[in-house]
């Protein structure tokens, strides 16, 4: 992926400070929707960190994620993401947080009366993007990664649900986020993709210092995924192997 002239948003912390964490959960209980607790959650995520958090239906993955763009509250104990204390912060403080992350949700939220160019090049101009040149040369570079320029000018609505998915994960990638959070990203994707798209992730990561989490239902992708893994399992947040073992 060609970084161009793309201008990157000021970082939260200095730049080369690989050791300060992007995430940083300790001893974090959360309140579900359903009633449910997870409870005493430590997790810890640093820049070219990839995360995967495995688990069933209901088991508070996506809630866990919705914390980390401050879109559920922090029920006790000390969570920093992008060295912000979001278990204390307002509301005009998520939103500028948020602006530091990629976020893909479990279902596509996109334009569908938009055509693909369209919903990603939507994403520059909100943070600023002006020349025409460049927001065509930035968001025909990132479709060509997710091999979508062929329907640049297609509507998303008539995009395959593999389609979609695809650019759900280009469109939160465009601006370059400092974390990408993707919520079971790979729902209607094949293993060619799946694999493919993992790979650029973890090529993103390593290059560009970017920390990705990333929950899923399917644990078989515990099998080639290359970082830290989790199991959220009865309440709790285990590394993969321990929960495993």
């Amino acid at each position: 992926m060609k970084c161009g002239s793309i201008v990157p948003l000021p970082l939260l912390f200095p730049q080369g400070a690989n050791m300060v964490p992007i995430v940083e959960y300790r001893k974090v209980a959360l309140s579900l929707p359903n009633g449910q607790v997870l409870k005493d959650i430590d997790f810890v995520l640093y820049r070219g960190e990839l995360c995967l958090i495995i688990g069933e239906n209901s088991s508070g993955k996506t809630s866990f994620l919705r914390s980390l763009y401050v879109d559920i509250p922090i029920k006790s104990g000390t969570a920093r993401v992008l060295q912000a204390n979001i278990h204390d912060i307002s509301a005009k403080e998520a939103l500028t947080l948020r602006r530091q992350m990629g976020l893909v949700f479990e279902h596509p939220e996109l334009f569908e009366d938009k055509t693909v160019f369209t919903n990603c090049a939507t994403v520059l101009r909100a943070f600023g993007w002006k020349d025409h040149t460049q927001i065509e040369e930035r968001v025909r570079s990132v479709l060509r990664d997710f091999h979508l320029v062929d329907k640049s000018h297609a509507l998303a609505a008539e995009l395959s649900a593999g389609e979609q998915r695809r650019l759900a994960i280009a469109r939160a990638l465009v601006h370059q986020p400092q974390l990408l959070i993707a919520d079971t990203p790979f729902t209607y994707l094949d293993r060619f993709w799946r694999h493919r798209i993992l790979q650029h992730l973890t090529e993103l990561c390593r290059r560009n210092q970017m920390a990705t989490v990333i929950s899923t239902r399917d644990a078989n992708l515990a099998d080639i995924f290359e970082g830290k893994k989790y199991l959220l399992k009865a309440d709790s947040l285990l590394p993969y192997e321990q929960a495993e073992g």
